[in-house]
Formats: C-alpha cells, structure tokens, sequence
C-alpha cells in the first residue's frame, strides 16, 4: 500500500511541501505511491525515481519528461497516459497497461516491459534498446523512427504495428508475430527472426543483411528491394512474397 504522506504530497502539496522540494530534502526515503490512485493528473517532469509505484493507477496522466529511471512500475496503469520524452531506462514495467499510451522520444534503454500491453500506443522515435520486450502487444502501434537494437521481443506481437526506418539490429524476435507490420526500410541487420510470423509484412527497402530467417513465415510479405546479403533463409516459406530486386543468390539457404 501507498505512504498516505507521499500520495497526498504529489497530488496537492503537505505542510508546505512540493513533490520536488520534498524529493530534494529527503533524498534517502524511496516513495512509495503502490497502487496510489494517481488518475488524470499533471505531472509533467515530475522526480520518480527508483520511486515504488508497482500496480500505481496513472491512467491519462500527463507526465512528459518525468524521471522514472530505476523505479518499480510493475503491473501499473499507464493506459493513455502521455510520456513523451519520459526517462524510464531499467525502469521495471512488466504487465504494465500501456494502451494508447503516447512514448514518443522517451528513453527506455535497458527496461524491463516484459508482458506489457501497449496496443495502439505511440513509441515514435523511442528508445528501446536492450530492453526486455519478451511476449509484450504492440499491435497497432506507431514504432517508426526508434533504436531497438539488442532489444529481446521474443515471442512479442507487433501484428499491424508501423514501424518504418526503426532500427531492430541484432535484436530477438524469434517466434515474434510481424503480421501485417509496416517494417519499409527497417533495420534489422544481425537479428533473430527464427520462426517469425512475417506473413503480408511490408519490408520494401529493408536491411536483413546476415539475419537469422529459419523457419521464418514470409507468405504474402513484401519484400522489393530488400537486402538480403548473407541472411540465413532455409526452412523459410516465400509463398506468394514479393522479391523483386532481392538478390537471393548471396544469401544461405
């Protein structure tokens, strides 16, 4: 349970105290804000960190630039909530709720989001890199423009996702379902494809240059003009894809 203290200090002030003023002068105590009913508010650069706010309800607030890093938001309610240039790296997220959620820019280097839910939610131009993303939703999604090399999505849904120019090097997706993703021009240089589900993806222009495609599913993708060099393709089903200027020749099959 939350410290009533520290819930009432962030929602209205206590004794004279702001949030910030009360983080400066008591930089040893850990807030707690556990399932604190945080909704809607406006805590825009607000101070969490290594803050304790596992299962906390923050639904459509608005905490852009705010400084989760390091702090526990397992099982959190983070749905709608606007965390545009949020600092959140080796912040804990598993099973957190991010639907509709607005990420855009935000640092999520190193992060544990293992099974968070963020269908239709906005990672534009995010950073995810070596993040854990092991059987996290991001079905619909917007996700162009972001860095998720060495990120783990393994067994990850990123199903109808868009996430053109994203930057997916030596990445884990095996087992990932890619179906109907927007992937034009992505990278994906050096990554873990096995068992993929790519099926009607478009990966026109793409870099797969030496990535690992075993057993991956490509029936219907698009892939015109994509770099193949050196990629691993054997047991791969290119039913009905689309490979013009694909040079299959220098790839290993």
């Amino acid at each position: 349970m939350a410290n009533e203290q520290h819930v009432k200090i962030i929602k209205t002030g206590d004794e004279g105290w702001t949030w910030d003023k009360w983080r400066r002068e008591n930089p040893t105590i850990q807030p707690d804000l556990s399932g604190a009913d945080l909704f809607g508010l406006a805590l825009n650069a607000v101070n969490f960190y290594r803050a304790n706010m596992h299962s906390a309800m923050m639904s459509s607030c608005a905490v852009t630039s705010a400084d989760f890093r390091e702090a526990d938001l397992i099982d959190a309610n983070l749905s709608e909530a606007l965390l545009i240039k949020a600092k959140l790296s080796h912040a804990k997220l598993h099973r957190a709720d991010l639907v509709g959620a607005d990420c855009s820019a935000a640092d999520l280097n190193y992060t544990e989001l293992q099974g968070i839910r963020a269908i239709s939610s906005v990672f534009n131009h995010a950073n995810l890199s070596n993040a854990n993303l092991k059987d996290a939703d991001f079905r619909l999604a917007e996700c162009n423009s972001g860095d998720w090399q060495h990120a783990d999505l393994r067994n990850g849904i990123l199903a109808s996702a868009s996430c053109a120019k994203t930057n997916f090097s030596y990445a884990n997706l095996r087992s990932a379902n890619l179906r109907w993703a927007d992937l034009r021009n992505t990278i994906f240089a050096g990554a873990d494809l096995r068992g993929a589900d790519l099926r009607n993806a478009i990966l026109v222009g793409a870099d797969l240059r030496g990535a690992d495609l075993r057993n991956a599913i490509l029936t219907g993708a698009d892939l015109i003009n994509a770099n193949l060099l050196g990629a691993k393709l054997e047991g791969v089903d290119l039913f009905s894809a689309k490979i013009e200027g694909v040079n299959l020749l220098e790839t290993e099959q």
